[in-house]
């Protein structure tokens, strides 16, 4: 069976649960979803979690590290998409 997001390469930065949430839809519909995790795991970790990284695949990287930025990089470069939590809200005048 041919899935509508086969042969897309998403990364998913998301820590919580609307990233994962988000990520893991897209990998149901065929989707290859690399999900970054930070060293020493999730900033929120829950059972929930098992669920939201179903069908991910996972790499840990520390993004304060420049080899590590390296790897991120190249994951970026080849990634179709790239999903992150945006640091903090802003308001777009075009969004009215």
């Amino acid at each position: 069976m041919t899935l509508p997001l086969q042969n897309i390469r998403i990364l998913d930065f998301g820590q919580y649960i609307a990233g994962p949430a988000t990520a893991v839809i897209l990998a149901d519909q065929g989707a290859e979803v690399i999900r970054i995790v930070p060293p020493g795991g999730p900033r929120w970790d829950s059972p929930a979690m098992d669920t939201l990284n179903r069908r991910k695949k996972s790499i840990v990287l520390d993004l304060k590290k420049s080899q590590d930025m390296t790897i991120v990089h190249d994951l970026i470069v080849s990634a179709d998409l790239s999903k992150r939590r945006k640091s903090t809200p802003t308001w777009e005048p075009s969004m009215c």
